[in-house]
Order: C-alpha cells, then sequence, then structure tokens
C-alpha cells in the first residue's frame, strides 16, 4: 500500500491521496482521521463565494452616492408642490418674482422649446414674441423664486390638434413668429 500512497504524492492528486488513506485505514493500517463529507466544504465555498462583494473604482462608488445625495437634494426642493408634466410644444404661463424680496409677481408666457432634465437644475426654454421681438427665456423649474407654473395650452403648435414628436424645437426660431406667439 506505501507503494500506492507514494505513487498518489508524487501525482500530487489530493483527492486520490485521500481516498488511498482512507483505505488504507479501512484496512486495518494506521488510523488516520477521514475529512468531512464533500457538500459542506463546497458549500461553505459557495457561502462565501456569495459573501463576496466587487469592489467599484472609487470615481463609480463617488458617482453613485452623488446621484443618491442629489435625488434627497431634489426631494427636499420640491417641498410637496406639485408641477405639471411640461412638454416641448405647450405653451405655458410662469409666474415668478423678479427678485427675493419683491411683493408682486410677473407672468412670463412663451411656447416650450426644450426641456433639459438635469434634476435640481431642471430648465424649461420659453420662445414668444414681446413687443414685436423674438425673446427666448431660461426657467429653471426648481428656482424658489417661480411661484407657479401653468399650461395654457398642449401642442400649442399644433394648434393641440396633433403631440409635438420631437424633443428639442429649435427649429421654430428660424420660422416665422406667428407660429409661437403666445398673446
Amino acid at each position: 500500500m506505501s507503494l500506492f500512497v507514494n505513487k498518489c504524492v508524487a501525482s500530487s492528486s489530493p483527492r486520490l491521496l485521500l481516498r488511498s488513506l482512507s483505505a488504507v485505514a479501512s484496512s486495518g493500517g494506521a488510523s488516520i482521521p477521514t475529512p468531512p463529507p464533500k457538500t459542506t466544504v463546497t458549500n461553505a465555498f459557495n457561502d462565501i463565494r456569495k459573501k463576496h462583494v466587487k469592489h467599484k473604482i472609487p470615481r463609480k462608488r463617488a458617482s453613485s452616492m452623488l446621484a443618491i445625495l442629489q435625488k434627497e437634494e431634489l426631494e427636499l426642493v420640491r417641498n410637496g408642490r406639485e408641477y405639471p408634466n411640461i412638454e416641448p410644444g405647450d405653451s405655458v404661463m410662469v409666474e415668478q418674482l423678479p427678485y427675493m424680496t419683491a411683493t408682486t409677481t410677473e407672468t412670463v408666457k412663451g411656447v416650450v422649446i426644450a426641456r433639459p432634465r438635469k434634476g435640481m437644475n431642471t430648465t424649461i426654454h420659453l420662445l414668444n414674441v414681446e413687443y414685436g421681438t423674438p425673446v427666448k427665456r431660461i426657467i429653471p423649474i426648481y428656482n424658489p423664486l417661480v411661484k407657479n407654473i401653468t399650461i395654457l395650452q398642449k401642442a400649442f403648435i399644433h394648434q393641440g390638434k396633433k403631440r409635438v414628436r420631437r424633443a428639442k424645437l429649435y427649429y421654430l426660431e428660424k420660422k416665422d413668429p406667428a407660429l409661437y406667439t403666445v398673446k
């Protein structure tokens, strides 16, 4: 038997070595403790593998934390206010304070030509004709100076008959001002 055990050691196969040692022990040789059953070893290895967490590079970990903080900040700024679903092509009226200590609001009307969604920095781009001159305004939605946003008409550029299919309507700036004039 010792010759067989020496062959197993030389081949460096641990399973074959354990089998040969257990065969020697069962045949009346020296008592050698048998290893635990195979299933417990593999189950323990699988548990360790499941607990392993992939380490992200610091930039990705920081950006995910920053995204969570930005969501929390947006909820604080919203402060329970409801905002209408503003889409490009809608005509809107925005009531806002010209400055922080003002008591009266000013109203701005226009057609929404874009709405860049950037979390806290979400804005609407309004286009209107004031005193014969086309005016483009960029208004931050979550600005504390903005008191109210009202949708006057959905799909204003199509007179409300069909939906607007583009996200950005910058081409309206080059068209006839009668198309985007809100009175």
